[in-house]
């Protein structure tokens, strides 16, 4: 740290947080974001922890002093040093592209040394991806979320995609993953959810915005589905009816799944008998919702019919979404009376 002022060095002080305590680091974050803003950082208290720290590039450049940025000194050192130093750091939020050099140095530093536990990445071109592609793979002790804006780069995501399949053969503590606008096809959809299948203890699998389309019918996520048993949260939009089958064969034989949400789901007379086997036979489910790609047409009321008795049924739900004006006038009435039973049943829209 001998670049520095010799009279910003005291203030670097080592981590002394501690259970419901804050680092002494906290004090002084007003002059370690001023020693970032070279390297586009900004460190944060955790909105809602006293003890935690989070560090993010997300908008700094917009603050007062963005006209200065590119003059200002750029330390990755420092990065390294709080990222190594600082067990209370636990989380960071980056944007990644290789125009702002920042959000690469700090994934790498993470890779070296870190004990951050919440990453969220936001990938900015194929550069990025393909950097954070050899360096994913080594982190262990993360809850992962990645947002792509290349929604229709197939190509140049599939290493990413494999290095997240590493990931989740390799690693014991990953226990969330939330994946925005990928795109998966083929075989590399098959490999992904065959690494689901083999190792990973996951309690949260987000696959919100996603293309999913494997080359055949997805055994691999269905046989993953039934037998998981540490699976807690399951959010996926549908790209087509396999897909659709797969996921809800594989959760009406869950014994772990206890919210799930699914998005742009495909209307039809197999898929509506397939969710009232998930009402009937998962009898862990608490909270379910589900949405059609146009809530506007939901579909006619005959397609639905077969939920009113499964729904009655269930005693474990406490939070129902579904498309609206999926049942007749009668059924929705037969249904609000039965509502007088169900203790645990909190909100239904």
């Amino acid at each position: 740290m001998d670049c520095f002022d010799p009279d910003v060095i005291p203030h670097l002080v080592d981590c002394t947080a501690a259970e419901n305590q804050t680092c002494h680091i906290a004090d002084k974050i007003s002059l370690i974001t001023d020693l970032l803003l070279g390297s586009k950082m900004v460190l944060r208290e955790h909105p809602h922890t006293l003890d935690q720290l989070h560090l993010d590039n997300s908008g700094c450049t917009a603050t007062i002093h963005s006209f200065n940025l590119m003059r200002r000194p750029h330390y990755p050192e420092l990065l390294a040093w709080l990222l190594r130093t600082h067990r209370c750091i636990l989380s960071s939020s980056l944007e990644l592209s290789l125009v702002n050099e920042s959000g690469l140095t700090t994934l790498d530093a993470m890779h070296r040394s870190s004990r951050i536990r919440r990453l969220k990445l936001c990938f900015f071109g194929i550069g990025a991806l393909n950097s954070a592609s050899q360096t994913l793979p080594s982190l262990r002790n993360v809850e992962l979320e990645c947002t792509s804006i290349l929604t229709s780069a197939f190509l140049f995501q599939k290493a990413f995609i494999d290095a997240i399949s590493h990931l989740l053969q390799n690693s014991s503590s990953l226990n969330t993953l939330r994946l925005h606008t990928f795109s998966m096809r083929a075989h590399v959809a098959d490999s992904f959810f065959a690494a689901l299948s083999c190792k990973s203890r996951l309690k949260e699998l987000n696959l919100q915005k996603c293309s999913l389309d494997c080359s055949t019918y997805p055994y691999a996520l269905m046989g993953y589905l039934a037998t998981t048993t540490l699976l807690k949260v399951l959010v996926v939009d549908m790209t087509n009816e396999l897909l659709q089958s797969a996921v809800l064969e594989g959760v009406s034989m869950n014994t772990s799944i206890e919210t799930l949400t699914i998005g742009k789901y495909i209307v039809h007379d197999r898929s509506a008998a397939a969710v009232a086997g998930v009402l009937k036979n998962n009898q862990v489910l608490r909270k379910l919702s589900i949405s059609t790609k146009d809530c506007s047409e939901p579909g006619v009321h005959t397609v639905y019919g077969c939920w009113l008795l499964p729904l009655i049924e269930n005693e474990t739900l406490e939070e129902v979404s579904l498309p609206l004006l999926i049942l007749h006038p009668l059924q929705w009435a037969a249904f609000f009376k039965a509502l007088r039973t169900k203790e645990k049943l909190k909100t239904f829209t």
